[in-house]
């Protein structure tokens, strides 16, 4: 099946991936598919043992292809490895995420039916109690909305036709992370491509369980956010939020920062760091924007 012409293209970017990218791979190794498909890993600049682990399965996965974009960045590396792909339908999932074992099969036949398409994530196999409870499943039982405005995939378990790719010119690289995937949605369904959801197209999905890593995760979308935010407002599709919307978001940011005696407890430390990473990032969102969401 590997020597015939791939009819859909899995591309994984990875960056210092090398503790959770071996499991990722073990399940995509896993995968049924009545189709030929290739898979591309992106090496987007590891310092770590990312390449080794990729070297390690590629007898075992013949359909794998390694290739490296030196431009930093999650988009940057999705528009490598799409550029890089044969398929005409492409899906995305993360290094440290695991796919079950019929997301292959269910996502890309869903692109029969829809132009883009979003996989379904759940947060309970990978993550303790603990860590779970810091933070509600990121996808509900159908896409998410952003900024209360149009839904999208997201980027963990995503696919879409190569003709959505190359009409709407690919992944914004402006965005380096956070609202990544939501832009290339919104710009996807604004050209008149349709966004569809695969239930049974499921992700185990991992989160970030160091407050550190908390804080500097909140820290990038909030951020994001604002610069998605002025993207679209910009290409007329949103308007400017009122400006008592605007101090109501910056107090309630404010407010969440108060009870900073959390931090000293356990059960706690992962929330607070989220608040104070939102915080910090609607700041730096306002500073460069001057707008607050």
């Amino acid at each position: 099946m590997s020597n015939l012409e791939p009819a859909v293209s899995v591309v994984i970017p990875a960056l210092n991936a090398a503790e959770t990218l071996d499991e990722q791979l073990a399940a995509l190794a896993r995968q049924e598919s009545d189709e030929p498909w290739e898979l591309i890993v992106v090496d987007n600049g590891s310092t770590d043992a990312t390449a080794d682990v990729v070297r390690r399965w590629a007898e075992r996965l013949p359909v794998l292809r390694f290739i490296a974009c030196d431009r930093r960045g999650i988009n940057c590396a999705r528009n490598a490895g799409v550029a890089a792909s044969r398929g005409e339908r492409i899906l995305l999932c993360d290094a440290d995420d695991v796919v079950s074992s019929g997301w292959l099969r269910n996502l890309a036949a869903a692109l029969h039916d829809w132009d883009l398409v979003g996989g379904r994530t759940e947060t309970t196999s990978l993550n303790d109690p603990s860590t779970q409870r810091s933070r509600a499943n990121p996808v509900s039982a159908d896409l998410p909305k952003a900024l209360r405005f149009m839904s999208y995939a997201v980027g963990a378990s995503m696919g879409f036709r190569r003709e959505v790719f190359d009409t709407i010119g690919g992944f914004d690289e402006a965005f380096t992370k956070g609202s990544d995937e939501i832009d290339f949605c919104w710009r996807a369904q604004y050209a008149g491509f349709r966004l569809g959801f695969e239930a049974d197209a499921v992700v185990h999905y991992r989160l970030r369980s160091r407050p550190s890593e908390v804080l500097r995760q909140s820290y990038a979308f909030a951020r994001a956010n604002t610069q998605l935010y002025a993207k679209h407002y910009e290409l007329g599709h949103l308007l400017r939020p009122p400006a008592s919307e605007q101090r109501d978001v910056a107090r309630r940011r404010l407010r969440s920062l108060v009870r900073i005696y959390r931090v000293a407890q356990p059960d706690h430390r992962l929330s607070y760091a989220r608040n104070l990473g939102r915080a910090l990032g609607v700041a730096a969102g306002f500073a460069r924007h001057r707008i607050v969401v």
